[in-house]
């Protein structure tokens, strides 16, 4: 793959149902049919050049399957976090086109697809769901921020849904200059349930096993404290275990375990939660 040295893959990697592989970096899209590299700038995807020399790209990525479209998130960021972007654009097979107007100037950070085709997306500090049938957005406006976290929502690091189509989105609380925490909440209806206070760990997993338990996996090293991970039982997290790992990326088996790849002062291991108490 023709990287050059600044250029990072970001946001993962998906397949489409063809099988080719399309990367996200932060200059550009890329897609291996097999055979070859296709490279899609931003002008290509027929959006707006960056222009700012203090501002960072981030695309973010997602396979819609429902809909046979790759689907790219734009976020733009500068210092502590982001400042904008240009919502989303699609890509049909043939050609790209904006995603909608109701975020085209969003930092677009979160695509998923829940299992009736309906895509939600996490833009700037708001939840909208897309409904293809209809071609309708609908915005699921979040509450105000905890008291003494700060005074608005910035961006949505984490999204996932659960077995019944209902989102749970994390989400950057920032105000005076900067941003200071998350708070995890669990959208049901028009309800926001908060989960937990917020913290200022910036990086936690959320993953829901065969069951539809959510679990958490908040951060330790390298930051101070320890990791702890969480059942949620009936939206009110229960701790499980501490651990002073830094958890990189967890997936589930088949049979409903939990692995997860940590990274500790002795290098990378490779972990399993096999029941609900270890």
């Amino acid at each position: 793959m023709p990287l050059k040295e600044y250029e990072r893959v970001h946001y993962g990697v998906v397949g489409d149902n063809q099988g080719r592989v399309w990367l996200a970096t932060d200059q550009d899209i890329r897609l291996f049919d097999g055979h070859g590299w296709t490279i899609f700038t931003l002008m290509d995807m027929g959006l707006s050049p960056l222009g700012e020399d203090e501002l960072r790209l981030d695309f973010s990525i997602s396979f819609i399957e429902s809909l046979d479209e790759v689907w790219v998130g734009i976020c733009y960021w500068a210092g502590p976090g982001p400042v904008g972007g240009q919502g989303v654009a699609r890509y049909d097979g043939l050609s790209w086109r904006s995603g909608s107007d109701e975020v085209s100037l969003g930092c677009t950070t979160m695509m998923v697809e829940d299992n009736l085709g309906r895509i939600w997306i996490g833009s700037d500090g708001e939840l909208w769901r897309f409904e293809p049938d209809s071609d309708e957005w609908l915005l699921f406006e979040p509450p105000s921020p905890p008291a003494g976290g700060g005074s608005f929502f910035n961006w949505v690091p984490v999204l996932v849904l659960d077995q019944e189509n209902e989102p749970w989105a994390e989400l950057l609380i920032c105000g005076g200059g900067g941003c200071n925490g998350e708070v995890l909440y669990h959208v049901h209806g028009d309800s926001w349930i908060q989960i937990m206070e917020p913290n200022s760990h910036y990086d936690r997993k959320l993953v829901f096993d065969a069951t539809g338990t959510p679990w958490l996996f908040v951060q330790g090293f390298p930051w101070e404290g320890p990791g702890t991970i969480y059942r949620v039982e009936d939206n009110l997290p229960k701790h499980i275990s501490d651990l002073r790992l830094r958890v990189n990326d967890i997936t589930l088996d088949r049979d409903g375990r939990i692995w997860f790849v940590v990274e500790g002062e002795e290098g990378h291991q490779l972990w399993v939660l096999e029941n609900g108490d270890s």
